[in-house]
C-alpha cells in the first residue's frame, strides 16, 4: 500500500520530511497525543532499516529523528520524488521513485512480438505496399515525457509530436479569419471555405445552399431533398360517392 508520495524540497531533505495532506495517516501509527512514535522505516536495495520519529505537531505529521540519515544515505537530491509503502508484511520501505524511473528507461526495450502471417488481400499493388508498411519496425520513437508512442516513417512522428508541442504555424490569410493550423493540408482544406468559385451549390430550385465540400452538398441533398413521399391510392370519400351516394360505398 503506498501512504504518500512527495517531491523533495530543502527543508525535507535538511531537517525534516513533512508529510503531504494526502497521507493515508491510518496505514501509520497513531502520532495524536503520544508524543513521538518511532517507525522503522527500510530503504536501499539491501533493505537497510532506520528508525524515524514521528510527530504530529499542529495536525501536520513529519519525520524528524533518523529520516535526514535515510535522505544521506539514499543521496536524494531537491526535486526527488519519495514514496512510502507499507509492505505485506507490516514494515514501511521508503523508494526514490525518480531513480526508479531512470532505471526503468535504461533497460533494454523488450522485444515486440513478430507479426502473425496475413493472408489478407489487395485490389492493387499500391494498395499492398500502403499495407506492407504495417509489418516494418516501428523505428521513430517520440521521446516527449510519458509518451514514447513508436511509428513507422518520421512524417507521422513529426505529425504526432504537434499534439505535446501545440504548435499551429499555419494562419487563415483571409481577412477577419486567424485560424490557425498544424499541418498546411487542414490549412488547405480551411482555405476552400472563403472561395466562392470552390463552392458545390444546391440545384434544387428556391434552396441555393451552397458548400465547401461535395461530399456535404451530397449529404444535404440526400436529407433535404431525395425524401420519399408516401400518398394513398385511396380515391377521396367525394370522388367514391359522386352522384351515386354514400350506399355505394357499402358492398
Amino acid at each position: 500500500m503506498e501512504i504518500f508520495i512527495k517531491k523533495l524540497t530543502r527543508v525535507d531533505i535538511e531537517r525534516y520530511l513533512e508529510l503531504p495532506n494526502d497521507t493515508r495517516r491510518e496505514a501509520l501509527p497513531p502520532t495524536q497525543g503520544a508524543g513521538d512514535v518511532v517507525i522503522p522505516i527500510r530503504f536501499g536495495q539491501d533493505g537497510v532499516t532506520v528508525d524515524v520519529h514521528c510527530s504530529s505537531r499542529a495536525g501536520r505529521i513529519r519525520f524528524t529523528k533518523g529520516w535526514v540519515e535515510i535522505a544521506r544515505n539514499m543521496r536524494v537530491n531537491v526535486g526527488d520524488v519519495v514514496a512510502l509503502q507499507r509492505e505485506d508484511h507490516g514494515g514501511y520501505r521508503m523508494t526514490n521513485q525518480l531513480n526508479a524511473l531512470k532505471k526503468k528507461a535504461q533497460e533494454p526495450p523488450a522485444p515486440e512480438p513478430e507479426p502473425e502471417p496475413t493472408t489478407e488481400t489487395f485490389i492493387d499493388a499500391g494498395a499492398l505496399r500502403k499495407h506492407s508498411h504495417i509489418h516494418g519496425e516501428r523505428q521513430y520513437v517520440c521521446h516527449y515525457e510519458g509518451c514514447g508512442k513508436k511509428f513507422l516513417d518520421s512524417s507521422k512522428l513529426k505529425r504526432h509530436f504537434l499534439i505535446h508541442t501545440g504548435e499551429r504555424d499555419f494562419v487563415c490569410p483571409h481577412e477577419g479569419c486567424g485560424k490557425a493550423f498544424s499541418l498546411d493540408f487542414n490549412l488547405r482544406s480551411h482555405m476552400k471555405t472563403h472561395s466562392q468559385e470552390n463552392y458545390h451549390i444546391c440545384p434544387h430550385p428556391e434552396c441555393g445552399k451552397r458548400y465547401a465540400h461535395e461530399y456535404k452538398l451530397k449529404n444535404h441533398i440526400a436529407s433535404h431533398h431525395e425524401k420519399i413521399s408516401y400518398n394513398c391510392s385511396l380515391l377521396s370519400i367525394e370522388e367514391r360517392i359522386g352522384s351515386k351516394g354514400r350506399g355505394s360505398l357499402i358492398n
